[in-house]
């Protein structure tokens, strides 16, 4: 295997890889919601899930 074909092959691995790394979990984090008020439409299930 080519230096090429290894930097592919590891970049193709971290586009759907299942294992985030550090930064990838960080803007992950940083995109969800941290509580149920910041969740936009879908009343209903707010309203369930804000039971629980």
């Amino acid at each position: 295997m080519t230096r090429d074909e290894a930097e592919t092959a590891a970049l193709i691995e971290r586009l759907v890889g299942s294992v985030a790394d550090g930064e990838d979990q960080a803007v992950g984090a940083a995109l969800r919601p941290r509580d149920l008020d910041e969740f936009i439409g879908q009343e209903k299930v707010r309203e369930q899930l804000d039971l629980v």
